[in-house]
């Protein structure tokens, strides 16, 4: 859950892993994920805590990490 800047010692056994119940946090992830690069298998995520960006690969690293990632709300490209 790293949107949500929460880490796997807090998690609950009985919840599955989570630390809050799954299907909020499933409900709540959905409408604060960006998904333009999903079918490639990146993740990205904004919440009131975090921006989150996971990604892979040769695309991600020369195209879409440097041109298309804000730092501190600018691009480089």
């Amino acid at each position: 859950m790293a949107a949500y800047i929460d880490q796997p010692k807090d998690a609950w056994s009985s919840l599955g892993g989570y630390v809050y119940d799954p299907k909020f946090t499933e409900d709540l992830l959905e409408g604060q994920t960006y998904k333009r690069w999903a079918a490639m298998g990146n993740r990205y995520a904004f919440t009131d805590y975090s921006n989150v960006y996971v990604g892979y690969g040769e695309e991600f690293n020369n195209n879409i990490a440097p041109c298309h990632v804000f730092y501190d709300y600018q691009t480089c490209c």
